[in-house]
């Protein structure tokens, strides 16, 4: 089985990532993109602070996650 994340940033670029997996995991997608990015408090437009998701220094808009059945 493959499982495919996805990130997209706010720029509205995509980065895909591919991992083999043995079976499915409902947990493995909050995983992967946990390790894959990083939080920080940053100060917004209108001067107050908050939390913001960055992936290699890029802010991230959302994330999505696929299973693929692989044929043997």
């Amino acid at each position: 089985m493959k499982f495919i994340l996805t990130i997209i940033m706010m720029s509205g670029s995509v980065h895909s990532f591919e991992y083999l997996v043995g079976s499915y995991n409902p947990y493995l997608c909050d995983a992967a993109f946990k390790s894959l990015t990083y939080t920080k408090e940053i100060t917004n437009y209108k001067g107050r602070k908050q939390m913001a998701t960055f992936y290699k220094n890029n802010e991230v808009l959302g994330h999505s996650c696929n299973y693929k059945k692989i044929n043997d």
